[in-house]
């Protein structure tokens, strides 16, 4: 397990927000699976819990990290998807 610095925890959770957002189930699911491989299940949790505070205030919209990672998902789902199952 990796340690956590808040720039992680943020990209984690935009991505999770995002992936959620678009209500991606299979690519959800492996991101799951792809965080749990890396960190500990606390921290997933706490990662769920700053996804559920961005859909009732999403500070990060605006940002360009949040529009980076957004377009890359959907512009680039598949790479991403490649990445999580081969990784």
């Amino acid at each position: 397990m990796e340690s956590l610095s808040y720039s992680k925890i943020k990209v984690y959770s935009i991505t999770c927000f995002i992936i959620n957002k678009y209500n991606l189930k299979l690519l959800s699911t492996l991101y799951k699976e792809y965080l749990l491989n890396k960190i500990t299940k606390k921290q997933y949790i706490f990662i769920l819990l700053l996804c559920e505070s961005y859909k009732r205030k999403n500070v990060h919209q605006y940002t360009l990290l949040y529009k980076f990672i957004d377009n890359y998902i959907v512009n680039h789902n598949t790479k991403f998807f490649n990445k999580l199952i081969f990784h």
